[in-house]
């Protein structure tokens, strides 16, 4: 069996309210969704490093054009990431 220690901070009342229900709603204990929550957290973060001269783009599209660019991923294999990367080169080398 996995070793587990305690872990305990001080945080504001409002982030505590909201960890709350959101724990709630989850059906976990506190000790399950916590471990949910930083597990999730740090698996972000190394897939995602932060590094220079890289930027964020996001973009809001109707459901409809979501929804079909979800399967054409699908059926391509590609990443979203690629995907856009890839359409933007295309349309920077039309100039």
């Amino acid at each position: 069996m996995e070793e587990i220690k305690s872990l305990c901070a001080k945080i504001p009342v409002e982030l505590h309210s909201k960890v709350r229900i959101h724990q709630e709603q989850s059906g976990l204990t506190l000790n399950q969704y916590m471990e949910q929550l930083l597990t999730q957290y740090y698996k972000i973060k190394e897939e995602k490093p932060m590094t220079d001269g890289i930027k964020t783009m996001a973009i809001q599209i109707p459901e409809e054009l979501f929804d079909q660019l979800k399967a054409h991923l699908k059926a391509t294999g590609k990443s979203q990431k690629a995907f856009i990367i890839e359409l933007i080169e295309q349309a920077l080398a039309e100039k």
